[in-house]
């Protein structure tokens, strides 16, 4: 609590791109088309040079800390996780702004009574469609006609249509699930990989993990859509 009202601190990195960017004036925009939230919110804004957290400035840590000695809730991407319990002793919830949450892994520091909420899905729509593109573009030869235009040189590549081409997903959670969508009203044949699942509504079908050999094995594209864990990197 901060002057009797629920302490909202917004913590933004100056290195980000400016979608990823609340500023004051969008606050102020904020509460003046909520009068209603004025006498409750407390909306306090700190900004940080870059991340990594261990790039911070003593000036930021010192603003950041300040901050947070009165924070109910934390709305940023990344902050420093060891000893949020004593520097924050009010926060229980935290909204991550992206969707992804591994830079801040393991989460051996979260507290008891800490919740953690993430923007899982937010993408899901551009993400189909830039997927769309890339297919289209990978099945027209697309690079290949590009570095001949960087070269001046005439380049016939004739390529066969998509649909009915073979994709395989890999990980087929939120991200996946669109990708394999938006593939099969395509024309495209999906072949989903995943842990547990034993079906998709988007997927002609779907291997386990330990299948993935096979399922590759007369794929004409793969699609990437895992989490980046220790059991997925490299």
């Amino acid at each position: 609590m901060k002057n009797g009202k629920t302490h909202i601190h917004i913590q933004n990195s100056r290195s980000s791109v400016d979608v990823f960017i609340a500023d004051k004036q969008q606050v102020k925009d904020l509460l003046a088309r909520n009068p209603d939230l004025k006498d409750s919110l407390e909306i306090t804004v700190g900004s940080s040079a870059v991340d990594p957290v261990d790039l911070w400035t003593k000036e930021d840590l010192d603003e950041y800390y300040g901050h947070m000695a009165t924070a109910d809730i934390l709305v940023g991407y990344s902050f420093p996780g060891k000893d949020i319990e004593k520097y924050a002793p009010r926060l229980r919830w935290i909204h991550f702004i992206s969707s992804g949450v591994e830079h801040m892994s393991p989460f051996d520091w979260v507290p008891e009574g800490l919740q953690l909420v993430n923007n899982r899905g937010v993408h899901l729509a551009k993400s189909g469609e830039s997927f769309a593109m890339f297919l289209y573009m990978l099945n027209s030869a697309m690079p290949r006609l590009y570095t001949a235009q960087r070269n001046r040189t005439w380049d016939r590549a004739f390529t066969t249509v998509i649909r009915g081409k073979k994709l395989v997903v890999l990980g087929v959670g939120h991200q996946g699930g669109e990708i394999a969508r938006m593939a099969r009203e395509m024309g495209l044949h999906v072949t989903g990989i995943h842990p547990t699942r034993k079906e998709h509504p988007h997927c002609d079908r779907v291997m386990a993990n330990s299948e993935m050999k096979e399922a590759f094995a007369d794929a004409d594209f793969l699609a990437i859509a895992a989490p980046l864990t220790e059991e997925t990197r490299g």
